[in-house]
C-alpha cells in the first residue's frame, strides 16, 4: 500500500512539473520517461498486486537483478535528467 501511495504521489508531482514549468523538450522527454515508468509500475501494482519483473539475464557468472521495461524508462529518464543538469547547470536567481 505504501508503494502505491508513493507512486501516485510521484506521478502527481511529475505531472505538476510538466504542466507548470517551461522546460526544454529534452527535459520534458526525461520527465516523460520517469512519469511513464512510474505509471507502468503503478499499473502492475494495482492490476497484478505487484510489479512483474521479467527481464532476467546473466553476464558470465554474475546474475543481473531482474527488472522490467518501466524500470528501464525510469532509469533512462533519470540518466537524461542528470546529464542535462550536469551539462547545463542552473544559476541561482539574484535576490532583489
Amino acid at each position: 500500500l505504501l508503494l502505491i501511495i508513493f507512486s501516485i504521489a510521484a506521478i502527481i508531482f511529475l505531472f505538476f512539473l510538466v504542466i507548470k514549468h517551461d522546460y526544454s523538450y529534452t527535459y520534458l522527454f526525461a520527465l516523460g520517461l520517469i512519469l511513464s515508468g512510474a505509471a507502468g509500475n503503478l499499473w502492475d501494482r494495482l492490476y497484478w498486486h505487484g510489479v512483474r519483473d521479467f527481464i532476467d539475464f546473466y553476464i558470465g557468472k554474475y546474475h543481473w537483478p531482474t527488472f522490467n521495461i518501466a524500470d528501464c524508462f525510469i532509469l533512462v529518464g533519470i540518466g537524461v535528467f542528470l546529464w542535462l543538469e550536469w551539462k547545463h547547470p542552473h544559476t541561482p536567481a539574484a535576490n532583489k
